[in-house]
């Protein structure tokens, strides 16, 4: 870890927030609509009500994915409702107009945040702190957590405690959500600390390990259990939830989460006394089926919408999204990155938010797997045809006028022509599948899955050469999850989810035909390694990301 004091004005802010505690100041905190901003707030929350139980302290919640004080609703209520003495915000900012009129109100600001295009301190009214802002310290893969972190140290320092260390789960939870490179030293090292299982002291995070422990045997948390088990749910709140369920799932990050009782909501038990972070998870839970639900239907309406207006023969597909009420345009990003997975090209999603302007706004998925498309964020701002394009690469949200759509269309189909659009899987073994090699490759692989995350990828492994019989081939079916199994040579098996039977029984039979016992299909298969335990088996996989089907053998 490198000095906090790298980061400009963190003492400046450390003790304007030391100041507002002792002279009994009232103090309020903007919670940003993701996991980064929801961890950046709760760790703030209880290092402050740890120095100061009896702190007069407000938290503000957005009721859309509106970041920082473009909220109107949450300027009026600074202005109208809370009027804090200081407003801290962390992981989002806002702009010198908006400082300026909550700073002509009497409110002082504390911004801490990591946005790269965010606004500097127009007086010293406020106080922004920002690793991108900040020319001696030298970590930009930091999110707003890992900084607000860094400010928990500072304010150690000065008051003689040794508490930011208390929350070093939760910073990990939010830097692997908001997917920080973990290639940058400093980021990774807060990451396997904060997961490590001593360090892992959250209610939230030890009750959902406990609560699902069906499918995380393994109680350690790693960045791929928060990408796919504890991320899902804040998005998902934040997605189709109401602020009153974004705010107790907020208040599950805090330290008396296990502690306090609240009544429960479960059909058949309402009204039951329930340790907070138990109603919490349930929730988020409750959220994200409501979310798969609607994500699902508006997947299926899409695809159709697609296929009636031919986009499919676009290099990239625009869909404007002109009839969804405000909770489904919550839903573009999810639903574009679903989309992605079926037409492997860039994909657009937009609707106009304000019908009297002729202006689209959205979320673009782009896939990183084919040469052409990668860099589709920058690729956008060359077009000089998007207002912006702001976010990551390959998924990022994006605006334009609406007599540029046809435009945008011809760019990107004249750019990409003649370009390949093969997907390309750049995989770090290759193995004959009767290799002996490949199980002990997957076994020694596996321990190392508590490592992988975005800039360290996992590991994939290309397996050609597969020949699979019908005896060879088995559908563990489920109906809302069928999952195809290919057993392969010295105790291999290789997994897809989301199978069907029709898939199943393309490889079983030829025609109206059983394919014969000795007829063998032959297949490369593609994934990552996994190693599945149950009781006393233990068996080496390949978690299929793609296969080829490459005709048929004979296996005699």
């Amino acid at each position: 870890m490198q000095s906090p004091y790298n980061l400009r004005f963190v003492e400046e802010a450390a003790n304007r927030i030391l100041y507002a505690l002792e002279e009994n100041e009232s103090i309020a905190i903007l919670v940003d609509p993701d996991v980064d901003g929801f961890t950046s707030s709760a760790i703030l929350t209880n290092y402050i009500k740890k120095l100061k139980p009896d702190v007069t302290l407000a938290h503000l919640f957005h009721d859309t994915k509106i970041h920082g004080l473009d909220d109107k609703k949450i300027m009026k209520k600074l202005r109208d409702d809370i009027a804090p003495d200081l407003l801290i915000i962390p992981d989002a900012s806002g702009t010198e107009v908006q400082y300026n009129a909550l700073t002509e109100l009497g409110i002082n600001i504390v911004v801490i945040d990591h946005h790269p295009e965010m606004c500097e301190a127009p007086d010293e009214r406020v106080i922004v702190v920002n690793n991108q802002q900040s020319p001696n310290y030298t970590n930009e893969a930091m999110s707003g957590v890992g900084v607000v972190w860094q400010v928990l140290r500072v304010l150690d320092d000065i008051t003689g405690n040794k508490w930011a260390n208390n929350w070093m789960d939760v910073t990990a939870m939010g830097l692997v959500a908001d997917v920080m490179n973990l290639k940058s030293r400093e980021t990774r090292f807060l990451v396997q600390e904060g997961l490590d299982p001593k360090n892992v002291t959250n209610p939230l995070m030890l009750h959902y390990a406990a609560a699902n422990s069906y499918n995380m045997p393994d109680p350690r948390y790693n960045p791929k259990k928060i990408g796919w088990n504890i991320g899902p749910l804040f998005n998902a709140v934040v997605r189709v939830g109401d602020t009153s369920e974004a705010e107790i799932l907020f208040r599950a990050l805090l330290e008396d989460a296990d502690t306090t009782i609240v009544p429960s909501g479960k059909r058949g038990h309402v009204g039951e006394p329930v340790a907070l972070v138990e109603e919490a998870l349930r929730q988020a839970n409750n959220a994200k089926s409501r979310q798969t639900r609607r994500q699902n239907k508006l997947t299926e309406m899409i695809e159709n919408f697609i296929s009636e207006h031919d986009l499919r023969s676009n290099q990239v597909i625009i869909v404007k999204l002109d009839e969804l009420d405000e909770d489904e345009r919550s839903l573009t990003g999810v639903i574009a990155n679903k989309l992605l997975g079926v037409y492997k090209r860039p994909i657009l999603l937009c609707y106009r938010e304000d019908k009297t302007k002729p202006i689209y706004k959205g979320s673009t998925r782009a896939p990183d797997d084919i040469p052409c498309f990668r860099n589709f964020r920058t690729q956008c701002d060359e077009s000089g045809l998007f207002i912006y394009a702001r976010g990551h690469e390959g998924a990022h949200g994006h605006s334009f006028k609406e007599e540029n759509i046809d435009t945008i269309i011809e760019y990107f189909n004249k750019k990409y022509e003649g370009q390949s659009t093969d997907v390309n899987y750049e995989v770090d073994f290759l193995f004959e599948a009767d290799d002996p090699n490949l199980a002990d490759t997957i076994m020694a692989l596996d321990e190392y899955k508590n490592w992988w995350g975005k800039g360290i990828e996992e590991p994939l492994i290309a397996v050609i050469n597969a020949k699979c019989t019908i005896h060879n081939i088995e559908l563990m079916s489920s109906e809302k999850n069928p999952t195809l199994k290919f057993k392969l040579k010295h105790g291999v098996g290789a997994i897809k989810f989301h199978s069907s039977k029709a898939e199943f029984d393309s490889f079983c039979r030829r025609g109206d035909s059983l394919l014969e016992s000795h007829v063998a299909n032959n297949f490369t298969l593609v994934g990552e390694a996994s190693v599945n335990r149950w009781r006393d088996t233990v068996t080496p996989q390949v978690l299929l990301s793609y296969y080829e089907h490459n005709g048929y053998d004979y296996e005699f």
